[in-house]
């Protein structure tokens, strides 16, 4: 169906509330399952659980090193990881937090020792599991139900210590550069999931499978074309370092969404490989992009996370012009975004996030800040 088929969709997204009391660079956000609770990551060295309708803090957990690179709340319904969180950074540690009940404290349960570069991202799978992203190009599998504080964590972190020693229950292999993040495919129970790497490529996995079963190489010249065409012989194609992917909503696992370093977002067919629709892109990445001025146009700069309205409708980028971007995933080839949020913060966006009731937009940003915003 051609554009003039696709019933346009109007937003003006508001800040609603702003989420002050990091003395650091914030650099992830996690929505609670109920979506009454937001968490945040700052390089800080806190973790601050928020209400988010009243954007007070109702918890802080200062972490063991401060260079953290997210903070993952647990979205399993097995019980198994109720009330845990994870976190990871520069230390190249995974460690997983847990409170015996919504209001108690949080404490550290788990430290898991093996990857040999930092760890990026995380996401809780089904059957007490922990999925973890790093900077060595690989992503790990941990177990989350073994007892806390065993003997093994003490053996493997003094193993880990000698450049030896592994606590992962698997490891998947496949990418080239760091492996920039991971999501789980809708319906699965993290059976299958996608990940993102700087190599320029995405790869779709199975947790009983240490290699990919399928790899979506990006090239910048096969978006204009929408193809996945290979690269003729003796020459190259251009590959885009992905900063992060998820998968479509309402999709079942078929399609992907991803943003890059300097090409803008796109969606992606998984099945075929091929490019389904883009959102802008084809700029310098240099810092602050054409957006940083004016609404509803086009930025030019690198975008770092990405998430997606309930129904799938809408995808709101990260950017680091300082500006939200909100695009309409069913028009395609769009130049410019429905929306583009300008004053909400005052540095680079690192990441957004919407609640599972997907009444409100999250943000943090490297100016110290959180926001939500809705209509």
């Amino acid at each position: 169906a051609g554009a003039d088929a696709v019933h346009p969709v109007s937003t003006r997204l508001k800040t609603k509330r702003k989420l002050a009391g990091h003395f650091g660079k914030v650099v992830s956000m996690t929505w609670a399952r109920d979506s009454e609770r937001v968490m945040t990551a700052s390089q800080d060295g806190n973790v601050i659980v928020w209400t988010a309708a009243s954007a007070k803090k109702a918890a802080l957990v200062p972490l063991k090193s401060s260079w953290v690179m997210f903070a993952e709340l647990s979205q399993t319904a097995d019980g198994l990881t109720e009330n845990a969180f994870a976190t990871g950074g520069l230390d190249n540690v995974a460690t997983v937090w847990r409170a015996p009940s919504a209001t108690e404290p949080y404490k550290l349960e788990h430290e898991f020792y093996g990857h040999d570069g930092y760890v990026c991202g995380a996401k809780f799978v089904a059957g007490g599991k922990l999925l973890t992203t790093s900077g060595d190009n690989t992503a790990g599998l941990w177990d989350v139900t073994r007892a806390s504080g065993s003997t093994a964590t003490a053996a493997s972190k003094g193993a880990a210590d000698k450049g030896e020693g592994d606590d992962r229950v698997a490891t998947f292999r496949g990418h080239e550069k760091d492996v920039t993040s991971a999501d789980l495919r809708p319906g699965t129970g993290g059976d299958e999931f996608v990940t993102s790497s700087t190599d320029g490529t995405c790869a779709v996995w199975s947790l009983n499978q240490p290699t990919p079963q399928a790899i979506l190489r990006l090239h910048s010249q096969d978006l204009a074309a929408r193809s996945r065409g290979d690269a003729p012989p003796g020459g190259t194609k251009q590959l885009m370092d992905i900063n992060k992917v998820k998968y479509v909503p309402g999709a079942d696992g078929r399609a992907v969404a991803f943003v890059t370093e300097a090409m803008g977002s796109f969606l992606y067919d998984v099945r075929t490989r091929a490019c389904l629709n883009t959102f802008g892109g084809g700029g310098s990445g240099d810092g602050r992009g054409s957006a940083a001025g004016s609404r509803d146009t086009m930025s030019d700069a690198a975008k770092y996370s990405l998430a997606f309205s309930k129904s799938g409708r809408l995808v709101f980028v990260a950017c680091e012009d300082y500006t939200i971007e909100v695009w309409d995933a069913l028009l395609p080839n769009q130049t410019k975004p429905l929306q583009t949020l300008t004053n909400v913060h005052q540095n680079r966006v690192t990441d957004v996030a919407v609640p599972n009731n997907g009444l409100c937009l999250g943000a943090v940003s490297w100016d110290a800040t959180g926001s939500i915003t809705a209509p």
